[in-house]
């Protein structure tokens, strides 16, 4: 009888939500409401005439940056590193410290060309758009452009030569050797916390109060062994990273994960703070319902076992009622959160749920 009152519950909701976000006459009766519907899952428009900056690296390092539209941004980045790129094998082959950079004005336009050795490459070609987005005049923005990409040359050749790669490689075995360090007291910090939460398992349980103070501590270490856990794998993600970013030769794998994972991780952050609040929530509750079975128990003056049965299973009642209703809220702002992080328009979700909720 309960399972198929349950049933009928979800079809109603079910059959509300469908007709609240997918049916167009509810639209009419609440003109009020934002448009929802399939466009509203996809992510955020952005404008391709919107001007927006970019890096041009070498090595993974930012050298200069780039105002443009962002529909001609990416392809004007990749053509510069490309030409960077090209020149740079000649210059760093070469023994002799011969370079120059420099720029030449063609009409309305200023090229800035790198010259090492023998070659002569053009590397970046700028309009009185780019001066006038700076706020400068195009001449000065080359000169300053054109300065910053032979600093980052220079710098390039000098990062590939043996005194820095040994001072780097120095300080890449401290990092590794402060992650194993860090790593043995993290994972004692773990097993102590993984066996005062077995011991607190374990433990005999006499009252309510005291069961209700075992829920609470039990919530309490789960909480510390997940955030511990979390900080092992962050000392060696983290230290991996801080590593590649060391070397000239293994920036570009660096920059390549942190693109990589970027968007993973922030939704495995959401959903870490999520679980977090949670547990917490779940220990304030035990905490509250203890503080609660300790005055019922000082007003009714009796301690015969019907009386702590009979308080138990209410407390147990109300603790699954109010730990249900908080779990949902908290997953349901940790859902909408990580949807707003990787771009949806969460607004008309809102929306929708508000009127759910209020059906």
């Amino acid at each position: 009888m309960m399972f198929k009152r349950r049933f009928i519950s979800c079809v109603m909701i079910g059959a509300i939500a469908f007709s609240t976000i997918f049916v167009m006459p509810v639209r009419g009766q609440l003109p009020f409401l934002p448009k929802i519907n399939l466009e509203t899952f996809k992510f955020k428009p952005s404008s391709t005439e919107v001007l927006v900056s970019g890096c041009v690296r070498i090595d993974g390092l930012c050298v200069f940056e780039i105002l443009d539209q962002k529909a001609n941004l990416p392809q004007r980045i990749k053509f510069t590193e490309e030409r960077l790129k090209d020149i740079s094998r000649s210059y760093f082959k070469s023994k002799s410290a011969d370079l120059t950079v420099n720029t030449e004005e063609k009409g309305t336009q200023e090229t800035i060309y790198v010259t090492a050795g023998n070659r002569r490459v053009p590397v970046l070609t700028m309009n009185n758009q780019d001066g006038v987005r700076r706020g400068v005049y195009l001449e000065h923005e080359a000169e300053r452009v054109a300065s910053q990409i032979e600093i980052g040359l220079r710098r390039a050749k000098k990062q590939r030569q043996a005194p820095f790669l040994i001072r780097q490689g120095k300080i890449a075995a401290g990092i590794l050797l402060m992650m194993l360090l860090a790593t043995l007291v993290n994972s004692h910090l773990l097993k102590r916390s993984q066996r005062l939460k077995l011991q607190i398992i374990e433990h005999p349980m006499e009252t309510i109060s005291s069961q209700l103070d075992r829920k609470k501590k039990i919530n309490l270490q789960e909480v510390k062994y997940r955030l511990l856990q979390f900080l092992q794998f962050t000392i060696w993600a983290g230290g991996i990273i801080i590593v590649l970013g060391l070397f000239p030769y293994t920036r570009n794998i660096q920059l390549w994960i942190v693109t990589l994972v970027r968007i993973p991780l922030r939704i495995v952050l959401v959903s870490l703070v999520t679980y977090i609040l949670i547990r917490l929530s779940y220990a304030l509750i035990a905490k509250v319902n203890s503080i609660l079975n300790i005055n019922a128990i000082g007003n009714t003056y009796v301690f015969s076992p019907e009386v702590n049965r009979r308080l138990g299973l209410r407390i147990n009642t109300i603790s699954r009622l109010i730990k249900g209703i908080v779990t949902f809220i908290w997953i349901s702002i940790g859902i909408l959160f990580a949807l707003s992080i990787i771009g949806f328009n969460v607004a008309p979700l809102l929306a929708g749920a508000g009127i759910i909720g209020l059906a």
